[in-house]
């Protein structure tokens, strides 16, 4: 399974537990979202908005940077 990580958010617990359905939690953005397979991040990516469809372009070989 991939995923794209595009951003995070810390709460306090007390935040947590007043959360409803149709809140809206603020997200900051990551500037490099790693791209995971499993549990292993394999690239990093920018995200970007194209044809009305959120999309990643992938900008950094994790393993291949290691190999540097």
């Amino acid at each position: 399974r991939m995923a794209v990580e595009v951003g995070s958010q810390r709460l306090s617990v007390s935040s947590l537990d007043g959360l409803v359905v149709g809140d809206i939690l603020p997200i900051n953005m990551h500037v490099r979202s790693p791209v995971r397979v499993g549990e292993q991040t394999m690239f990093y990516a920018t995200v970007h908005s194209n044809n009305g469809q959120i999309v990643a372009k992938l900008t950094q070989d994790v393993l291949q940077a290691e190999g540097e």
